[in-house]
């Protein structure tokens, strides 16, 4: 576990496809253009994916990569996350993971609208 721990990729996601059969989730990283695909059965349910992004870490453990941690989630539409996204892919530097962290924890704590992710299961 320690070893996926530091392996783990952190980001700002915007969800690509989703397969609710399998229960997967399909992720590009907004900065980085890298995709992922974690195992999610909530989140691969939902109907509403095109209208946020999220941050999170994603861990891969025994061949399964999920999400953990603090997940935060961001109107795709928000002055705040556009003007972030700009001005961060211009000085992307992916040591610079935790400072980009606490300026999304800040607003979201701040500003939370109070975005609702609604999860159909059949």
């Amino acid at each position: 576990m320690l070893n996926s721990m530091l392996n783990s990729v952190a980001g700002l996601f915007e969800i690509t496809n989703t397969d609710k059969e399998l229960g997967e989730v399909h992720l590009r990283d907004v900065l980085t253009g890298k995709e992922y695909c974690i195992t999610d059965i909530g989140l691969s349910s939902n109907f509403n994916n095109e209208n946020f992004y999220m941050y999170m870490r994603i861990i891969t453990y025994d061949g399964i990569s999920f999400g953990t941690g603090l997940n935060l989630v961001f109107n795709k539409r928000d002055k705040f996350i556009c003007n972030w996204i700009k001005e961060n892919l211009k000085n992307y530097n992916d040591r610079h993971e935790i400072i980009r962290f606490q300026e999304l924890y800040n607003e979201f704590k701040m500003n939370n609208k109070g975005i609702k992710i609604k999860t159909y299961i059949y």
